[in-house]
């Protein structure tokens, strides 16, 4: 390559990063506006201070009109049920905590007497490198064990 077609490529290259960031720059205007916007418009504390009665009066409508449905006292039954339901899952669990403790802290200790009781046998039955292998004892003719 000579050094004109690099130094071409190299203008056609800023020419892109021009290109690419004017058209961001374009998004960005085209995007943030309209959301801007919108945000102004849903801005529920500014609507509030600037139209306080009105406010007022939508809350108070929207109050009877869910009081009309009986939809308040249908979420009041149903919240006082999942509390109580709650407060029966908290005893049970407070109740099956002690014997869920001593059942793991008994596993726990068993898993350490079998692991000690592994290394005993290890240790009595492990020979030292080069040395012959265990005598066993042969049963005497004629004697039974455990006579």
């Amino acid at each position: 390559m000579t050094s004109a077609e690099i130094e071409s490529a190299r203008s056609d290259v800023e020419r892109s990063r021009v290109q690419v960031t004017e058209t961001l720059a374009e998004l960005e205007e085209r995007v943030t506006a309209p959301v801007a916007a919108v945000r102004e418009r849903l801005d529920v504390g500014a609507l509030v201070q600037g139209h306080p009665w009105t406010s007022l009066a939508v809350a108070m409508s929207a109050g009877a009109l869910v009081a009309a449905t009986g939809a308040d006292e249908r979420v009041a039954v149903a919240a006082a049920r999942a509390a109580h339901d709650a407060s029966h899952a908290t005893l049970d669990a407070a109740r099956s905590a002690p014997s869920k403790t001593m059942g793991a802290v008994s596993a726990a200790a068993d898993a350490i007497a079998v692991k000690l009781a592994l290394a005993f046998i290890r240790s009595i039955t492990a020979a030292e490198p080069g040395a012959p292998p265990p005598v066993r004892r042969q049963p005497v003719a004629g004697s039974q064990p455990g006579t």
